[in-house]
């Protein structure tokens, strides 16, 4: 029984996982359409400037994308879990 709720707990780790990874098209897109739409703007495209600014999120020191960040704990929990349920199948 203990097996199977790990294995339940491995399989929302994916599912959060995946959802994360939408949101995070999703924002792009958003921004490539905002930036496209600043570009029209006589104030000058601001997004682009910003992005320039923080290094196209290439430097991490200047810049850490937080959906890099959001995608790693779904990750870290499958493999806590993952080990759990190879100690589980260990000791039974």
């Amino acid at each position: 029984m203990l097996v199977l709720a790990v294995v339940v707990l491995l399989v929302e780790c994916g599912a959060w996982y995946w959802i994360l990874r939408s949101y995070q098209q999703l924002s792009s897109a958003k921004f490539r359409v905002i930036g496209a739409l600043e570009e029209r703007l006589p104030a000058g495209p601001w997004y682009r400037a910003e992005w320039t600014a923080v290094g196209a999120g290439r430097d991490w020191s200047r810049y850490l994308p937080m959906t890099r960040i959001e995608q790693c704990v779904p990750i870290v929990f499958a493999l806590a879990y993952l080990a759990l349920l190879i100690i589980l199948l260990v000791d039974s």
